[in-house]
């Protein structure tokens, strides 16, 4: 399974034993595997045609699996990320990508059931100075 899962780009199989708990196994593998896979890295969005996508109208919304939606901040730059989280854009003159602090890509792969909204529109939230 190694071996397959080295092929797969990751390190290690994950298996799961049959017993009282192998429910629970399942889940939790699934859980993880759905860690390894989601991506903190976004291709900054396509507009429609016709219509542009501004930088400045672009939010980052987090579900975590306690339900309670939060706007993430715009940050300057990866140098600008802190305990607290947020994203950044790759380049700030002529973006490409959007990408998740590392504070905030830990939280969002470790939640199994966290989702991320890319939303276009609304004025970008930035961090408060300090």
């Amino acid at each position: 399974m190694d071996e397959i899962a080295k092929a797969g780009g990751t390190e290690k199989g994950i298996f799961v034993a049959d017993g009282a708990d192998t429910q629970q196994q399942l889940l939790d593998a699934l859980g993880a595997i759905r860690g390894q896979i989601l991506d903190c890295d976004f291709p900054m969005p396509e507009p429609k045609p016709n219509m542009t996508v501004d930088p400045a109208f672009i939010n980052v919304n987090y579900t975590p699996s306690s339900g309670l939606k939060s706007t993430l901040s715009e940050l300057a730059g990866e140098a600008g990320c802190t305990a607290a989280g947020g994203w950044y854009y790759d380049n700030p003159a002529a973006p490409t990508r959007i990408t998740l602090c590392k504070a905030t890509c830990d939280s969002v792969t470790a939640d199994p059931k966290a989702s991320l909204e890319i939303l276009l529109g609304c004025a970008t939230v930035t961090e408060v100075p300090k």
